[in-house]
């Protein structure tokens, strides 16, 4: 129904745009090549009117693209994106970012692209794995992966097919889109942590029944190492027999962390689902009844199988001591004994399962109690789980709901932050979040710790409302789909929104390629722990955030040695054998505009520094590096160290070192600092003496 004039003109101005146009859009056309005449001819004929006169450059280091401004008629919008010289378009008229576009910005990781403080980071030409359930390569965000299979084709890498698309691909997408999204459909409102990666993808869901079995994860875990990944998310969690870090596939990750592999993995929505419980009992007690209540809500009549798995650790293995019963007298099915097992970690479980069958609309409780059988030892604490089944215990207990491979010794445990308090689907319609409070952990975010005390999850990122690519072939609600340029309008809506630590982890993922990139000589061990250690309680972790909200530009900052002073270095060390450079990023303003400027350096220290002037100080030691650097500018190993600034204030010099340079760097910190100096008369001829940055040389 069409909106009266006045509520149409108050929507608008609502969602930050222009009345004077209601059904056109002012955009920037990202293009490789500046327009000719004819091109913009025909781009009119679709509806797309480039502002003649009007082209703005790219700018080297900076902005890959040049655009023009252009107007466009709503139903023009697809079709001027499937224009091929058309890279993508960015809307004009949107008041600040749009307020679905939440998880970067929460993360630091749109600061990074600011350059706020460092260079900006995309993740160029770090290794990245994907383990799901598919990946809908149709959509122009994706890049083409470098190596695909479908792992659940078959058992041997002969078997594997390389087409990703199916029914449940939806998952795999969503989460590549949080991870390496360029942001092409939704004209960069929608754009993944880290667009320029070398992507691998690998599908474990089987299409036949949608099931991942953990043989295809591990195969594929083992291709992703074999192929050189140097990060892996996996956005799975399973209930393993122990779920004590001995499973093959928990085993599997720590191989691929042993061969410098950062395995990232999703630690499950377990928290709040009622399927863990927990009792203390003393040798030869029986607990209290608790109960198992199976809630119909399918809508027709249920009748399954439900598993329950028991687990323990009492320090007392083969002894099978603790049992799981109907209290007298029985009324529903009791719980039969399937098996008894024990792992080499001094885990021990025993299954059980009952039938189940309940009208619709209908709850079937079943009354429990659990019974220590050992006449001597300590209390023991004991585990049950849902493993099958709708049931929900009484006694419910959110700890201890990590799932696997999260479990694993050296995961990267990823739990869900709520970033996003509601958002807006593509029908105008405003859907609130109600899974915790907002900017704090999701409250269905699994929590630790493990069985065996070990501390999960060990991170957290944005997990809830997360709006990211829907496949194309994906059966979604409408309540869920959201317009890719975030307004409401005629636009297309390749987006969707989906909660769950499935789209956490990706983000951390993202968050580990930019320091790996910035920092390649970091192991992936170093990476975690940078990563850890600048999230939001990285000196006090717990068992529901871990090392909390992750922040990707503190990390950065830290990896870099920057402090966001006037220069900045594009990182923090270099290996002397392998050779390498160091970007020294003058990133003035336009008060220094076309003011000259110079880079020194000391292998000395910086205190306590030269004396300049009665006013100025130069944060180096004076040494054979110092006065090379002064007498011989612009010579390696300091490139483009003397100049002028440009009219942003801006330029970039570059520190060399390799073989070729005949200094005795390897084992040495190098500090270089900045001075801006004014050609005009002042009182100081040093307009600005910046401090040091520092870069290590190994």
């Amino acid at each position: 129904m069409a909106l009266p004039p006045e509520e149409q003109v108050q929507c608008l101005l609502d969602l930050g745009l222009r009345v004077d146009h209601p059904t056109e859009e002012e955009v920037a056309l990202y293009v490789d090549a500046e327009l000719d005449a004819s091109a913009i001819a025909e781009l009119a004929v679709i509806g797309v009117i480039v502002q003649p006169g009007f082209f703005v450059p790219p700018v080297p280091g900076r902005h890959a693209r040049g655009f023009h401004l252009a107007m466009v008629g709503h139903p023009s919008l697809e079709a001027a994106l499937a224009d091929p010289r058309v890279t993508r378009m960015a809307s004009l008229e949107a008041r600040g970012e749009a307020t679905n576009d939440t998880s970067t910005e929460f993360v630091g990781i749109n600061a990074i692209r600011a350059g706020e403080c460092v260079f900006p980071r995309t993740g160029a030409g770090v290794k990245l794995a994907i383990i799901d359930s598919g990946y809908d390569d149709t959509l122009s965000d994706l890049p083409v992966p470098y190596e695909a299979f479908d792992i659940s084709d078959g058992m041997a890498l002969s078997d594997w097919g390389t087409d990703l698309n199916g029914p449940l691909a939806g998952h795999g997408t969503h989460v590549a889109g949080v991870a390496v999204g360029d942001g092409t459909l939704s004209s960069d409102v929608y754009t993944g942590g880290a667009p320029d990666v070398d992507l691998m993808v690998y599908k474990t869901w089987n299409d036949v029944d949608g099931n991942n079995y953990e043989a295809d994860l591990i195969r594929a875990l083992e291709q992703a190492v074999a192929a050189g990944a140097q990060i892996v998310n996996m956005s799975v969690g399973v209930n393993t027999t122990f779920l004590d870090g001995s499973s093959p596939l928990c085993q599997t990750v720590d191989y691929a962390t042993s061969e410098g592999v950062l395995v990232v993995v999703a630690a499950g929505n377990e928290a709040i689902s009622l399927g863990h419980a927990t009792v203390t009992l003393a040798p030869g007690e029986t607990s209290e009844i608790f109960t198992y209540d199976v809630v119909n809500f399918l809508g027709e009549p249920y009748s399954q199988l439900q598993r329950l798995q028991v687990i323990w650790r009492d320090g007392a293995l083969g002894d099978g001591n603790i049992r799981l019963i109907c209290p007298e007298p029985a009324t529903e099915p009791c719980p039969v004994e399937q098996y008894y097992e024990s792992s080499d970690r001094g885990t021990e479980a025993k299954g059980y399962t009952f039938q189940s069958t309940v009208d619709t609309a209908a709850v079937q409780s079943f009354a429990l109690q659990l019974v220590n059988d050992a006449t001597e030892g300590d209390p023991v604490t004991v585990h049950v789980f849902r493993y099958l089944g709708l049931g929900r215990f009484s006694n419910a207990d959110p700890t201890n709901t990590v799932q696997a491979p999260g479990v694993a010794d050296t995961s990267l445990a990823v739990g869900a932050w709520v970033s996003r308090s509601e958002y807006t689907d593509s029908e105008g319609n405003v859907k609130p979040i109600a899974q915790g409070e907002f900017d704090q952990i999701a409250s269905f975010s699994s929590r630790g710790p493990r069985i065996d005390g070990l501390a999960k999850p060990d991170i957290s990122a944005p997990g809830t409302a997360i709006i990211s690519l829907r496949a194309s072939q994906a059966v979604v609600a409408t309540t869920a789909l959201v317009d890719d340029d975030g307004i409401i309008g005629e636009g297309g809506v390749n987006h969707m929104v989906r909660t769950g630590t499935s789209f956490a982890s990706p983000m951390v993922c993202a968050g580990a390629a930019i320091l790996m990139e910035a920092a390649p000589y970091l192991t992936a061990a170093e990476i975690r722990d940078v990563l850890q250690r600048n999230s939001s309680r990285g000196d006090d972790p717990d068992n529901a955030e871990g090392h909390g909200l992750m922040d990707v530009h503190a990390a950065l900052i830290e990896v870099t040695n920057s402090n966001c002073s006037l220069m900045i270095p594009s990182t923090g060390a270099v290996v002397y054998a392998d050779g390498g450079e160091v970007e020294l990023k003058i990133d003035g303003t336009p008060e220094y505009a076309f003011d000259a400027y110079i880079v020194l350096g000391s292998l000395s220290g910086t205190e306590p520094g030269l004396m300049i002037d009665a006013v100025t100080t130069l944060p180096l030691n004076f040494d054979a590096y110092l006065s090379y650097g002064y007498l011989h500018p612009n010579q390696p190993p300091l490139l483009n160290g003397f100049g002028m600034l440009d009219e942003d204030g801006r330029a970039n010099a570059t520190f060399t070192v390799g073989p070729d340079v005949l200094w005795l760097f390897p084992g040495m910190e190098i500090h270089h600092a900045v001075m801006v100096l004014r050609m005009v008369p002042m009182a100081s001829w040093v307009q600005l003496s910046d401090p040091a940055v520092r870069t290590e040389v190994r």
